[in-house]
């Protein structure tokens, strides 16, 4: 963070946001150094945690200050990502293979942030109708992979079904939070196929603009 900070140019959409994450982490690391130093140390047996106790008051509102700076620039990050993609999305042809990729990643991504807001007792309405926004998206990638000559790379391919896994995942998450309020095995699942698909998804460009260089 102080290395993207200190590099020269301006985003104006991400900058304060990077500014304010990186505050609350410089004032949270020495608390942090001093607490593992106490650990490692085992000090904790010759004061009776005494310093553990001291630290506790200081220690928790410095790290709710960062959770909250983080995840103001991960927001801050993730929509300016969007409106750019969302710009390079209206300059393509309509029936470009690029334009149906880029398609599926947007809504995908939205989904993800909307299943990044989930919470016990949420409401999963919003998140199954952007999964099923995935859905279409990724069937009209399908359709389009299939109608290619040469054919599409097999990771083309492979991040069609890996979006799908994916989507079934979602709906398992919905499925457990209404149920039980407990999704955290669907929820693992579906984060690992999630990071699987970003794989996939690079692989994919990679390979195509080799084969198909715009």
């Amino acid at each position: 963070m102080e290395k993207a900070v200190a590099l020269s140019g301006v985003v104006p959409e991400v900058d304060a946001q990077a500014a304010r994450l990186l505050a609350a982490l410089r004032e949270v690391n020495p608390n942090l150094k001093a607490l593992t130093r106490y650990q490692t140390t085992r000090e904790f047996k010759e004061d009776g945690f005494k310093f553990a106790r001291e630290q506790h008051a200081i220690l928790v509102p410095r790290v709710e200050a960062v959770a909250k700076a983080m995840d103001a620039y991960g927001t801050a990050l993730f929509e300016r990502e969007i409106a750019r993609d969302e710009r390079r999305l209206v300059a393509l042809p309509d029936d470009a293979p690029a334009r149906r990729l880029l398609a599926t990643s947007l809504t995908l991504r939205r989904a993800v942030r909307q299943f990044e807001a989930l919470r016990p007792k949420s409401d999963v309405a919003p998140f199954l109708a952007a999964l099923g926004e995935v859905s279409n998206a990724n069937r009209q990638l399908g359709t389009t992979f299939d109608g290619m000559s040469p054919k599409a790379n097999s990771s083309c391919t492979g991040y069609t079904d890996t979006v799908a896994s994916m989507i079934g995942h979602g709906r398992d998450v919905a499925r457990d939070i209404r149920a039980t309020g407990d999704p955290s095995q669907s929820a693992q699942r579906f984060n690992e196929t999630y990071n699987r698909s970003v794989r996939d998804l690079e692989s994919c460009q990679k390979n195509e603009s080799r084969v198909r260089p715009s």
